[in-house]
Parts: C-alpha cells; sequence; structure tokens
C-alpha cells in the first residue's frame, strides 16, 4: 500500500496539510476518495486522470482530483508532489493548490522550488491527514 506525506519547512509549516485543511468539505472529500483509489493502485499503474507524471517536469508530479462545483462554477484543484520519498511506496505533497489556467505554471514553479528544499536539514515530511475538516473549524484552531 502507498503512503502519502507532505512537506514541511521551517519557517512554514505544513504547507500543504494547512491548505487542505482549509478547503471546504466538498473538495477535502473528492482529494480523499483519489488518495483512497491511488494508496491501493501500484504506483507503476497511476494513470491520468488522477495522475499526471509531468514528464520534463524536473521530478515532479500532479495529482488531480475532480473537479469541484462550487457557486461560481468548478474548481479544478491539483495537487504537486514527488514519488518514492521518504520511501519507494511513498508520495510527498510539495505544492497544492486551485487552479484557474490550463497549464499551471506558478504552482510548478512553487513545486519545484519545494523538491529543492525536500533534502535540505531544515525540513522534513509527515504523514499526511486526510481527515476532512470544515473551513471554520480550522480557522477556530487558528483563533485559540
Amino acid at each position: 500500500m502507498n503512503e502519502f506525506y507532505g512537506i514541511e519547512v521551517y519557517r512554514e509549516g505544513r504547507i500543504v496539510q494547512e491548505w487542505f485543511d482549509a478547503l471546504d468539505l466538498d473538495a477535502q472529500l473528492e482529494i480523499l476518495n483519489m488518495a483512497l483509489h491511488l494508496e491501493r493502485l501500484p504506483m507503476g499503474r497511476w494513470r491520468r486522470p488522477d495522475y499526471d507524471p509531468l514528464d520534463g517536469e524536473g521530478g515532479i508530479s500532479e495529482l488531480r482530483p475532480k473537479d469541484v462545483r462550487g457557486v461560481d462554477g468548478n474548481i479544478i484543484y491539483r495537487i504537486y508532489g514527488f514519488r518514492s520519498h521518504p520511501n519507494k511506496n511513498s508520495y510527498t505533497f510539495l505544492h497544492g493548490t486551485d487552479k484557474d489556467v490550463k497549464n499551471d505554471l506558478d504552482g510548478k514553479i512553487q513545486a519545484k522550488r519545494r523538491l529543492g528544499q525536500l533534502f535540505r536539514p531544515e525540513t522534513r515530511v509527515h504523514k499526511f491527514d486526510f481527515t476532512p475538516k470544515a473551513a471554520s473549524d480550522t480557522e477556530k484552531g487558528q483563533e485559540d
């Protein structure tokens, strides 16, 4: 079984975990459903529509949950990451975003920057927590 991790950078925190926790419940559930599917599927069999290896993008790849219907239309979410770190059956999230352009150059740049940080002493990974949280719960925790 595959495992999912998130990058944790000194002074930046658990970047993708915080992004995920602040999403609305529908988006969190779509990401969770995609992860449940991919965790049981050997990485060598990961394919579109859930996964894109992003050939030529410096080692990053992209997880592609289903679009989420919002009040302003469909929202496209992407999670950029890196396979086989910290072990061969793992995927580490580097950057999560909603995307409004076909080729998300800014998101890829962020993911590549974080990939460069991944193996530095100030960076570690944490087991990703897919437990759905209401955005209001996250905001409440920040007020405490």
